[in-house]
């Protein structure tokens, strides 16, 4: 496999101009965001990307979910008029783009193969946890796992108190949030003889305050 999360370290400024270069650096013709809001970060990543993407998968509940401390989980009107706002934003990409209304798991037997997928749903542990494993299998033989804020809850509240992540969907407490996430099922994949993953590259806080996050993988 070529793939490279190099982006990360030599395209400046934020997430958007990084993920996309990153897409095109790697020929990724098929990705999915996870956590779409109002469609922002997709837009701004399609208008570099387009010559190279086919098909790019927006998922999201676009619903209030329970025990999720965040200031995005809104309530269900502001809910669906994000999703609004979002169809609007997208519409220039309307040729590639293919939405996805519902629960992370759900969608995922709907994407295809991926040649990469940006994780930016819920930020607790869990459900962090529950789009790896679900997302996993539907990545390419070589292809980009990524995503948003590469926090513990604790990382989380030290910049935004308003912002609690250590709790999961089903009410039970885990601090690691967004990072021990990613850290922990990369470590599991690093442990299987049947797959190859590259290091968690980063953005620095000086260029993004809530880091993406990126690694590689060779199904072998």
């Amino acid at each position: 496999c070529a793939m490279s999360t190099a982006a990360f370290d030599d395209v400046p400024g934020p997430r958007e101009p990084a993920f996309a270069a990153m897409l095109q650096q790697n020929n990724a013709r098929v990705v999915a965001e996870l956590g779409v809001q109002r469609g922002w970060f997709a837009r701004a990543v399609l208008a570099t990307a387009i010559s190279t993407v086919r098909e790019y998968h927006l998922v999201d509940l676009w619903e209030q979910q329970e025990n999720y401390v965040d200031p995005a989980n809104v309530n269900n009107d502001v809910q669906k008029q994000y999703m609004l706002e979002a169809m609007t934003h997208l519409r220039p990409y309307r040729n590639v783009t293919v939405w996805h209304a519902g629960l992370t798991t759900h969608a995922a037997t709907h994407v295809g193969v991926l040649d990469a997928v940006y994780i930016d749903a819920r930020h607790d542990y869990c459900g962090v946890s529950e789009d790896l494993e679900t997302y996993f299998p539907r990545m390419a033989r070589c292809s980009i796992m990524a995503g948003h804020d590469y926090y513990t809850a604790a990382e989380t509240r030290a910049h935004d108190r308003y912002q609690d992540w250590s709790r999961c969907g089903n009410g039970t407490i885990h601090h690691g949030a967004v990072k021990g996430a990613v850290q922990d099922f990369h470590a599991r994949l690093r442990a299987r003889s049947d797959v190859r993953v590259g290091d968690i590259h980063h953005l620095n806080e000086q260029r993004e305050p809530f880091p993406s996050w990126a690694f590689t993988v060779e199904k072998l």
